[in-house]
């Protein structure tokens, strides 16, 4: 009897030390940097809605990133991240950023990313106002430190 709870012992610790090399690995890796260069390589079938480009960046960041922990609608306090990876790095996907109204609303969801914080990448697909992405850029660099920590993602379609 005591065996096996020895051997359940050790393979919990030994699935927290994978856990743990995994996480330290995805720091050192440069995640957001990592994650935009499979942002840029990644063919998206159908652009026709956030709900489908989320859906199809997801399935593809799966097969990219076997190793790491790819959520999709993670709720965290008052927010739910498009997509999280390892509880460290967010992606929110915007489509057609051309409205004041989805700027106000992008700005307040970042306002909680920065308050969670967690690294960040904006996705942002198809049209966009370029006033508007500039001042989303400007809000990244006064919530987070550089480049490393948030980045905007234009891909035009």
């Amino acid at each position: 009897m005591y065996c096996v709870e020895i051997k359940a012992t050790i393979l919990v610790m030994v699935v927290d030390i994978g856990k743990l090399l995994r996480n330290l690995w995805f720091d050192f890796m440069d995640p957001v940097e990592t994650v935009c260069n499979l942002i840029y390589k990644w063919q998206p079938a159908d652009t026709s809605s956030e709900i489908k480009i989320e859906e199809s960046l997801y399935e593809y960041l799966t097969k990219q990133l076997k190793w790491y922990d790819v959520r999709r609608q993670f709720r965290h306090d008052r927010i739910i991240a498009d997509i999280l990876i390892n509880e460290k790095l967010a992606i929110e996907i915007k489509l057609n950023l051309t409205k004041t109204t989805d700027f106000r609303r992008l700005i307040g969801q970042l306002d909680c990313y920065a308050n969670w914080g967690v690294r960040m990448i904006v996705l942002l697909v198809g049209q966009v106002d370029t006033d508007l992405m500039r001042r989303v850029e400007d809000r990244l660099q006064k919530d987070w430190e550089d480049e490393y920590e948030a980045r905007i993602v234009h891909m035009h379609v």
